[in-house]
């Protein structure tokens, strides 16, 4: 046995070399998936994991071995985003249907200088 797995003509694959790397691929993908998921700074900083579960088969007698491969990668969630709102009531003045519209509250007051410079507009109102 050990003359026909040291022949040239053998090619000796690991089981991550299996369809032609393809698990190799996958756990690749998933990886790429995490430093999204890191890079986003909308995510905190605890940590992710990459997990690779090798399930293995035997099959007709265990004259087969059927070996199935999954990456799975677990991510953090995306930080809670919280906005203050006015909820204003307004009666349309040619109809007098009451009109609800929410207004976010800004850090900072309407017609002042924002960071940039530039004079801050109001939001644009959510109509309900």
């Amino acid at each position: 046995m050990n003359k026909i797995t040291e022949s040239k003509k053998v090619q000796k694959l690991g089981i991550l070399g299996i369809q032609n790397g393809q698990l190799v691929r996958n756990i690749d993908y998933e990886l790429e998936k995490i430093m999204k998921n890191i890079n986003d700074i909308n995510t905190d900083d605890k940590p992710r994991e990459l997990t690779v579960k090798i399930k293995i088969i035997p099959m007709n007698e265990k004259r087969q071995i059927l070996i199935e491969c999954t990456p799975v990668a677990k991510l953090r969630p995306l930080n809670t985003v919280q906005s203050t709102l006015f909820n204003i009531q307004e009666a349309d003045k040619e109809t007098g249907v009451v009109i609800t519209k929410l207004q976010e509250i800004t850090d900072v007051a309407v017609g002042q200088l924002n960071i940039d410079g530039d004079i801050q507009e109001a939001p644009e109102p959510i109509y309900i």
